[in-house]
């Protein structure tokens, strides 16, 4: 069950971080794990749920990943550290160009395709490990940068379980984030309803606020 109140209180705190993304005029840069990348104007930046996603997420040499709401590819230039190749897609065009930034400054741009797109790559591919922090705040949006934290009725979300299983290998895993002030029985019946197991494999606190990494395999896969 939903917390009204946290909700009502995330949901101002996260406008005036809107406000802060769209006021910004120039690039500026921020520091994770002792790596440098580059933030655009109107690009999500990265918080404690994004950060908690680097942290926990593990990838092995041969993996093709899929990056969905990939934001500033701060995720992306992390899983091509260890990947062989991640493919970084959202629905906003100035994070693509965000995530081409930061993998040309990681020099990593021969591993990282960028694309815009509505969750998935607008071809055929199929992956070993796709991950998504979307937006989980049940609130309604405005434009294309209030969508990276806001989704009336988890619209996208529900979307992303309805056809993520034409993009993912037999015996791929999903990595999700997700938020108390989301409702964690929420995510956890979509993820059953739609076929899927899952673990949570990292937590972080701030504040009330908390965060959850799951990590959701078919139905019946071997662990």
């Amino acid at each position: 069950m939903i917390d009204k109140k946290l909700l009502e209180d995330t949901i101002e705190a996260q406008s005036k971080r809107l406000e802060r993304m769209k006021s910004r005029k120039e690039n500026y840069k921020i520091e994770v794990r002792g790596k440098e990348f580059i933030v655009l104007p109107r690009v999500f930046y990265p918080g404690t749920d994004s950060i908690l996603m680097i942290e926990t997420v593990k990838f092995d040499p041969e993996d093709t990943v899929l990056d969905s709401c990939a934001g500033t590819g701060m995720f992306s230039v992390f899983a091509a550290n260890e990947a062989k190749k991640v493919v970084a897609v959202d629905v906003n065009k100035a994070a693509v160009e965000n995530v081409k930034e930061n993998a040309k400054l990681h020099k990593l741009d021969d591993k990282i395709t960028a694309m815009a797109g509505d969750l998935f790559p607008d071809f055929e591919i199929k992956f070993d490990k796709i991950s998504i922090n979307p937006p989980y705040t049940d609130n309604s949006a405005a434009d294309v940068v209030e969508k990276s934290v806001w989704d009336e009725g988890n619209k996208t979300t529900r979307k992303f379980f309805k056809k993520v299983k034409g993009y993912l290998n037999e015996d791929g895993k999903i990595f999700l984030s997700w938020a108390n002030f989301a409702d964690y029985n929420f995510i956890e019946s979509l993820i059953k309803d739609s076929g899927f197991s899952f673990k949570i494999i990292g937590k972080a606190g701030e504040g009330e606020r908390n965060y959850r990494i799951y990590e959701i395999d078919r139905e019946g896969s071997q662990k």
